[in-house]
């Protein structure tokens, strides 16, 4: 990954690493788990690069590390999403092990964010004090929920979002669909992460197809009971309703204030709802959200969902 390599090897990050001034805990946020990743990955090669111009990607330890079966580099959690008590307790007995070849251990703990606050303070125990050599790589989507103890232990870096064109590259390696490839981009919010989930789902791209559609054409209760059962398909994935929905909104404001002219959804939408619709729209997403998170009826939710477009629309109407 050349364009996240490029923005590790300028960040004061990688300069800590070569003059051998980096602090044991690196905390790396970024809401892209992908970019976050390669940039993790590039900090793991350096660290544990033997050659002279770091990383080398030729000596055995970077070899190693990009076929993930180098001994002293470890990631937690193991199988699941979240690291749990038992695993730290496996972490904080390899910590305190010497490294089985290198002169160094490297340890990425991913989802560092969805860590229980008991969790985070048997890991505090373990980062208060950690064993000279010692390098510990925590990821986040977000630093909220970490503890502010942790985090003055760390140094914070920010990873920097990839660009549509760096995210098209990554998605062109992985399929040969052009309009796929199109739909991802527009609705990751430069993701890379979403992108490649997007791109790669074809149940993603029928649902696009779908919103895309009851966004230009619902607009009578008619068409109520069309809608809703092709929305029930995906139920499940009420998130995924709200997303695309929300996306073309914000696609339609924008448009609105001229900043993307030749998208051509967001004009057919304009030509449907009122400024004052749309911003509606991001108002009772919010709450359907927040609805959808307490287990709500998810059938029940799509049919509110249908109806609240209709009222905005009736509400906020399109004047001449």
């Amino acid at each position: 990954m050349e364009e996240i390599w490029g923005k590790f090897t300028n960040s004061a990050l990688y300069a800590d690493v070569i003059k051998n001034r980096l602090i044991h805990t690196v905390l790396l946020v970024g809401e892209d788990s992908f970019a976050v990743e390669k940039f993790s990955l590039n900090l793991v090669l350096t660290i544990m690069c033997e050659g002279e111009k770091k990383p080398c990607l030729n000596c055995t330890a970077c070899k190693k590390v990009l076929h993930n079966n180098n001994v002293d580099v470890c990631c937690f959690p193991r199988d699941s999403k979240q690291m749990n008590v038992k695993e730290i307790e496996e972490f904080e007995d390899l910590v305190y092990s010497a490294p089985y070849e290198a002169n160094q251990h490297v340890f990425v703990l991913k989802n560092a964010n969805l860590i229980d606050k008991n969790t985070q303070n048997k890991l505090l125990k373990i980062l208060e004090e950690p064993p000279a050599n010692t390098y510990i790589i925590l990821q986040a989507s977000e630093e909220y929920n970490i503890l502010p103890t942790i985090k003055s232990r760390a140094r914070i870096v920010r990873v920097p979002k990839m660009d549509d064109n760096e995210i098209a590259d990554v998605l062109k390696e992985t399929i040969n669909d052009n309009l796929a490839i199109t739909t991802a981009l527009s609705y990751s919010d430069s993701n890379c992460a979403k992108a490649l989930r997007f791109a790669t789902d074809e149940n993603f791209l029928m649902l696009v197809h779908i919103m895309e559609d009851l966004c230009k054409n619902f607009n009578h209760s008619s068409q109520m009971l069309n809608y809703a059962s092709k929305l029930y398909t995906f139920a499940s994935h009420f998130d995924d309703i709200l997303e695309i929905f929300l996306n073309i909104v914000e696609r339609a404001i924008r448009y609105l204030s001229g900043s993307n002219s030749q998208d051509e959804l967001a004009k057919a939408i304009v030509m449907q709802y009122s400024v004052n619709a749309l911003i509606e729209f991001n108002r009772e997403c919010l709450k359907f959200e927040e609805r959808f998170k307490r287990n709500a009826n998810a059938n029940g939710l799509i049919d509110s969902f249908l109806f609240m477009i209709l009222e905005v629309r009736h509400k906020w109407p399109i004047t001449l």
